[in-house]
């Protein structure tokens, strides 16, 4: 059984307020700039993504990750092809082959970010307690 729960993600809201020797500004309540849904498996956060206006698609939260990485059969699916290829490390043992699949529409709940440089892997492999459609990097915050 998936526990769905519901959380606020406060990306990067800062609260400035100005003061002066005559009066102080209020400032206004930090809202949450969305919430969204996710699934806890271990100690693994889920989130469903729109990847391009795609269905949704259940992407690792992954804020040690420096790029966002989308599965190799999610990209060949969605027509999202490599702009360059290369290699990277930190997803399975050692390199790993990935493709630049360039800028990128990720969605998640109401929230529409563009990242610039997400990567094409294969994560067939990548050994975890589900399947994944891709993750959500640092780039992504």
């Amino acid at each position: 059984m998936h526990l769905t729960r519901n959380i606020a993600l406060a990306l990067c809201v800062f609260t400035f307020s100005a003061s002066t020797s005559h009066s102080q500004a209020a400032s206004a309540p930090v809202k949450p700039l969305v919430e969204i849904t996710y699934r806890p498996v271990g100690k693994l956060i889920y989130v469903p993504v729109q990847l391009n206006g795609s269905s949704s698609l259940w992407f690792c939260f992954d804020t040690g990750a420096p790029n966002s990485i989308i599965d190799q059969a999610v990209a060949r699916k969605l027509n999202v092809e490599a702009q360059s290829s290369g290699s990277l490390r930190g997803v399975g043992k050692g390199e790993v082959s990935a493709g630049d699949a360039g800028v990128v529409r990720l969605t998640v709940g109401a929230l529409v970010t563009r990242v610039p440089h997400a990567k094409i892997v294969d994560l067939s492999k990548v050994p975890g307690p589900v399947s994944m459609d891709g993750l959500l990097g640092a780039e992504f915050l």
